[in-house]
C-alpha cells in the first residue's frame, strides 16, 4: 500500500474534495509538478488547468482555474482554486477547461470587460445550479 496524505480542495463555493491520496499532479505558473506523501512544505501559485490525483490505484481528475496550493509543515495539502469541475477523464477536464475558457474569451472580445464579468457570473451560475439553488433556499428560510 501507497503512502498517503490528506488533500482538501475548497472553491469559493465550498469543498470539492476532501479524502486521502497518493498523489497530485499540477500545473504551476511555472510549469507541472507532482507531490506525493512526505513533500517538503511550499506555497505554488496554479495556473489555470487540470488537477490529477490519485488513490488506491485510481485517477480523479478537476479542471480547475487559478490559484494556490499549499503542502503544509504536517505534509497535508490544501487546494485554493476559483473554481473545480471534476471530471471522468483527463480527456474530459481539458474539454470542460477549453469550454469555460472559449467562453470566457467571447464574453471579454464581445463585450469589454464588464462583458467578461457577466460572462464569469454566467458560468458560475451554470456550472453550479445545485449550489446556486441551496444558497436561495437558505436565505429564503432564513
Amino acid at each position: 500500500m501507497a503512502n498517503k496524505f490528506h488533500l482538501t480542495i475548497v472553491t469559493p463555493l465550498g469543498e470539492v474534495f476532501n479524502g486521502p491520496v497518493e498523489s497530485i499532479s499540477a500545473r504551476g505558473q511555472l510549469g507541472h509538478f507532482g507531490v506525493l506523501a512526505g513533500h517538503a512544505a511550499m506555497i505554488s501559485s496554479l495556473a489555470e488547468g487540470v488537477l490529477k490525483i490519485t488513490s488506491e490505484g485510481t485517477n480523479q481528475f478537476f479542471a480547475h482555474q487559478s490559484g494556490i496550493l499549499e503542502v503544509k509543515p504536517d505534509h497535508n495539502v490544501l487546494v485554493l482554486v476559483d473554481d473545480a469541475l471534476p471530471a471522468a477523464t483527463e480527456k474530459d477536464a481539458h474539454e470542460k477547461l477549453n469550454a469555460q475558457t472559449g467562453l470566457r474569451d467571447i464574453g471579454h472580445s464581445a463585450h469589454g470587460d464588464d462583458g467578461l464579468a457577466r460572462t464569469d457570473v454566467a458560468l458560475d451560475q451554470a456550472a453550479h445550479p445545485l449550489a446556486r439553488r441551496e444558497v436561495g433556499a437558505n436565505v429564503c428560510q432564513g
